[in-house]
């Protein structure tokens, strides 16, 4: 939080604009071997947990195969 006087900008700007790290875990709780992802700002956090999220699908969905 700004330790400043702030109004309803200031911490919304504070708010977009905190910085930060994620890990994301597997399915059982398991921490990756990689390194924790850095953001700077909730948006960039997002996309990183879309991400994750996208590429568990496909690797659990496997593709259909058409026969003709």
């Amino acid at each position: 939080m700004p330790k400043t006087d702030t109004t309803f900008n200031d911490l919304r700007y504070h708010a977009a604009k905190t910085a930060g790290r994620i890990t994301i875990f597997d399915e059982f709780g398991n921490a990756p071997n990689k390194k924790a992802n850095a953001f700077d700002n909730i948006g960039d956090m997002i996309s990183y947990i879309e991400q994750e999220r996208r590429k568990r699908i496909f690797k659990r969905v496997k593709r259909m195969q058409i026969e003709e």
